[in-house]
Formats: structure tokens, sequence, C-alpha cells
């Protein structure tokens, strides 16, 4: 199907993938929201194998969805989501855990946004097929980013990912910006080939039980690193590598200090209301405590995810009829979902709008 659609769920709780894919986003399927949102408890996806955006997709949105990897090690490692050869893409408030290799990753990429959402505890496993003849490196990475063009990666928790937080390859350009990053390990923290164009702004870096060398490493890198807090520094500013106009101002309109980031990302990223496994993620950040690897306590999690009541629809248009009535809508007619509002978004557009308004406001009031 290839006309602009909004996807809704009527049903929330666990869903059991069974180890195969979740979502496989083409140019055949494109220009679609998936929108998490509209769960009336919540929806949290299990031993899911990958989650893939490809083949020359654009216009895609994902919101407000948990995804936990599968308990078992499958070949060709995927990543928690893959987007690969697509553009135009947004993924907001979603909570990625358990990858066997990066969590989030975007090869060929272009105009791509990653916001509010957490870079969980991907697994610690030997990496690619070699994993299967007990050689290859430890791998549980935050992102790769190769050939990436205007990608930005903002207000996102990166808890317990060795590296890659993220790594950033040749003829790209991407901004990480407000991200918090806890408990990495590896030197190549944040490097890439020569060539690079990454920019670091106003994030919160904070050394855990896994810590190693140094902090915010650099090397061969068109990187710019500014206003950025290191916890393992005292809570003093971290390193200014070079002036953030050799790569241009940053595209984000509202830009937090590293000190509010950390606040703002701990209450507010990840799919919310935060499930078991992201509330751990947040504490254990706070806390300083937790390791790196995807731990036996997931599969506990998942018991958290309860069904929640779903409101009456009975045009089966996606809005609930209590919602329709209060907007001057007929609950019988079914094609009001995609009528245009006076403000010009679709009235289902501004439904959506207002639930994720709601959860948001919720989740900074609970501190």
């Amino acid at each position: 199907m290839k006309e602009p659609r909004t996807i809704v769920f009527d049903v929330s709780g666990v869903i059991d993938c069974r180890n195969e894919i979740a979502f496989l986003i083409t140019a055949d399927n494109d220009h679609v929201t998936i929108a998490g949102e509209t769960s009336p408890g919540g929806v949290a996806i299990y031993n899911y194998r990958n989650f893939v955006i490809r083949g020359e997709a654009e216009q895609v949105v994902v919101r407000f969805l948990r995804f936990h990897g599968t308990r078992i090690h499958l070949r060709n490692d995927p990543d928690g989501l893959l987007i690969w050869h697509a553009k135009n893409v947004i993924v907001d408030h979603c909570s990625f855990a358990g990858a066997c290799d990066e969590t989030i990753s975007g090869s060929d990429v272009e105009n791509v946004t990653i916001q509010s959402t957490g870079f969980d505890e991907s697994r610690k496993v030997k990496a690619h097929s070699d994993y299967f003849n007990n050689k290859g490196q430890w791998h549980n990475y935050g992102g790769l980013y190769s050939r990436a063009r205007n990608v930005s990666i903002h207000h996102c928790l990166f808890a317990h990912q060795s590296k890659r937080n993220p790594l950033v390859g040749k003829n790209s350009y991407v901004e990480a910006v407000n991200n918090v990053i806890y408990n990495y390990s590896n030197s190549q923290q944040t490097w890439g080939a020569a060539g690079e164009g990454l920019k670091i702004a106003h994030c919160y870096f904070k050394l855990g039980p896994d810590r190693r060398k140094r902090p915010i490493p650099v090397r061969d890198n068109v990187l710019a690193i500014s206003g950025c807090v290191s916890k393992e520094r005292d809570g003093s500013p971290g390193p200014a590598v070079d002036d953030l106009r050799k790569l241009g101002s940053l595209t984000l309109e509202t830009i937090e200090t590293a000190d509010d980031a950390w606040d703002s990302v701990l209450d507010r990223s990840g799919a919310l209301p935060h499930d078991a496994t992201s509330a751990r993620m947040v504490r254990e950040t706070r806390d300083g405590n937790g390791r790196q690897g995807y731990q036996a306590a997931i599969d506990a999690d998942r018991a958290a995810i309860k069904p929640g009541p779903l409101p009456k629809d009975s045009d089966k248009d996606g809005l609930p009829d209590a919602w329709e009535l209060a907007n001057g809508l007929d609950p019988a007619i079914g094609t009001d979902s995609r009528r245009s509002s006076p403000s010009g978004y679709s009235y289902l557009e501004l439904y959506c709008h207002e639930l994720a308004t709601r959860l948001i406001a919720a989740a900074g009031s609970r501190r």
C-alpha cells in the first residue's frame, strides 16, 4: 500500500514476534506513521528479529513503541532498528533494548531525526557470523551512521552501550545534541573515519561500572564538541575540541544546557509511560550502577506491561467517540479522521498530538 496512512493501535501489552521481523518498511509501503501513542496501555514488542526501513523508503514516522530483542543469537546480528537507503524518517519516544549489534543505525540515509529515544543495553555478544565459531569482537553498541546526511540525534539516553554513541563514518553530517551517555567503556566513544562531520553539543557523559580509558576521545575527525558535561570530571565542562562554526550552526531551535538535558532526558525520553526496562535504565543512570549486556531482568520486565481499557470508537476511524463529540465531529461518520481541521492538520493528527502531549506532560510531572 503506497498511499499515506497512519497505523493506530486498539491493543496494548506484549506482542511476541517469536523471532520474526517486527516491521519492514520499503518504497512499496512507506509514507506511514506508526502511532504507538494510540495504544490504550502501551505496546512492547518482544523477541523480534529486526525492524528495517530500507529500499528508498521515505516519509516514515515511528512513535511511542518499545522494542526488546530476541533472547537467542541470530545470524546477521540484526540491529534494533536499521535505516538503510531511506530518507525523511523520524523516530520519536521509542525504546530499543537487547539488540545483537548496534541499537539504531543508518546507512545511505538523509534527513533522519532520532529524538527522545532510549538506546538501552544491547546484548554483549561476539559480532556477526564469527559468534558461531567463537571468534570476533564483543558487540554492544549504540549506533553506526555512514553516508548519513542531515541526521539529528537529540534528547536520547544511551545506557550501557560500550561505544558508538554514536559512531559516524565518511561523507556524513550528524549532530548529537542534549543526549545522556552512561556507562560506556571503550575509548572509541564517538569517533569515525577521517572526513566525517559530527557535532556533539550540550551532552552529558557519565561513566559507570564498565569504565575504561579516557572519557571523550577524538581521532582524525571533523568534529565539534561544545557545552558538554563530563560527570567523571566532577561535573566539570567537557572539552571544547573544535569551534562549532566550522561545521555550521546547529539545526535544533531549542537547545538545553547539558545539566538541564540530564533531567529532561531521564524524565521524558523513551516510550512513555516507561516500562520496567526503561525505568531501570533511568534508575541505574541516576544511581551510577548496572552493567553492560542484555540483562535477565528484561524477561521479568515484560510482566509489567498491562493492557489498558479501549475507548469506544463506533465508526472505527481511529477517533474515540468521546473525542469526536468534544471536537464537533460525528462518531457515526468513518471519514472524520482523514478530514482536515481548521489548523490544516487532519483530525487524526490532532488526536495523536493530544495523546503524545498528555504522555509527555505526565512524565515530566512525576519527578
